[in-house]
């Protein structure tokens, strides 16, 4: 496979069984091309008349020959005769994540013309009061599990002359397990409605 024996081996190079998979699963959705010396090579996922330059080669050779820059006005040809509307490179550098080596492929995505989208970043919202309220209820689940436990031991093993402690343990966390139950059971049918 031309792709394993180009590439620096600490890059990811998909196996020949992952692109024959590829191939299978898009069938006439993907489009495969290589130069005639092996020297580059790309690969094209379509859908909705989109083609997604997913994934591409290219060696000493093919970088100092210019051949992927040949192979993808090839695509480009290929894919407009199949009625694909827009190529989209599938990301350039971005100031907002800095990564110098993304700079080198970004010239040249950027020199076939067309225009740049910028998607907003990914954002998540903590709620630190259900975390807070999360972990409470589970310490507390826990704590009373060990005195369950340990009032079983005592119970099982007669390590204590009276037992009354350890029954009233065991009565109070089985009310207690019940009710939330009951609470959780509540909860779960009302937000099914």
């Amino acid at each position: 496979m031309p792709g394993k024996k180009t590439v620096n081996q600490k890059r990811y190079v998909p196996s020949l069984l992952q692109l024959e998979l590829l191939k299978k699963t898009f069938a006439n959705k993907a489009l495969f091309l290589i130069a005639k010396d092996n020297s580059a090579g790309a690969i094209f996922l379509t859908g909705d008349k989109i083609a997604y330059y997913w994934q591409a080669f290219s060696n000493k050779e093919g970088r100092k020959s210019l051949a992927q820059y040949k192979i993808i006005w090839e695509g480009i040809i290929k894919l407009k005769t199949a009625g694909v509307k827009i190529l989209d490179f599938e990301g350039i550098y971005d100031d907002r994540f800095p990564n110098e080596k993304w700079k080198g492929f970004s010239h040249f995505k950027k020199s076939f013309g067309g225009c740049e989208v910028e998607y907003p970043g990914t954002f998540s919202k903590i709620y630190l009061k259900e975390i807070i309220k999360t972990v409470t209820r589970v310490s507390f689940v826990l704590i009373i599990l060990a005195l369950d436990w340990a009032a079983l031991d005592d119970i099982t093993t007669g390590n204590e002359p009276n037992l009354n402690g350890e029954y009233l343990m065991l009565i109070v966390s089985g009310i207690i397990f019940g009710f939330m139950a009951f609470l959780y059971i509540n909860k779960w049918n009302k937000s099914k409605k």
